[in-house]
């Protein structure tokens, strides 16, 4: 008769979850990539029903998470939220008349992503705002 045990059979499942460098269980790519896009999507929702100081806040918090850092700019869909989340930050200060402050997210924007021309023409008519004002 043959048996089947597990390999692991006295293993905690914390001992099998990966840790980072300090120790601490760290969470998988997809589930940092899943929570990344929820945050994305809320602050989105935001945006969209007019609560912008809110959505102002969630994208930054957004672009503080480790996926979507600089240090990450190899993950495409931290790469993505990034360029997303800058050039809505833009729009939300377009939205306010605040020009000044739009421009470094669309700069910001372009060094992620610098192959769309809305993302260009979007700069050029902010820089041009601000300089009539």
């Amino acid at each position: 008769m043959i048996r089947f045990s597990a390999l692991n059979q006295n293993q905690s499942r914390e001992a099998l979850s990966p840790r980072d460098a300090s120790g601490h269980v760290s969470r998988t790519k997809e589930a940092q990539e899943s929570a990344a896009l929820e945050k994305y999507n809320s602050a989105l929702a935001l945006q969209q029903s007019g609560k912008l100081d809110r959505a102002k806040v969630s994208y930054g918090e957004l672009l503080e998470l480790p996926l979507v850092t600089s240090e990450n700019s190899h993950n495409p869909t931290g790469t993505r939220l990034k360029y997303l989340s800058l050039k809505n930050l833009a729009a939300i200060s377009i939205a306010r008349g605040c020009h000044e402050e739009a421009l470094p997210y669309f700069v910001e924007a372009a060094n992620v992503d610098s192959s769309d021309v809305v993302l260009w023409y979007h700069m050029g008519r902010t820089a041009l705002l601000r300089q009539q004002n």
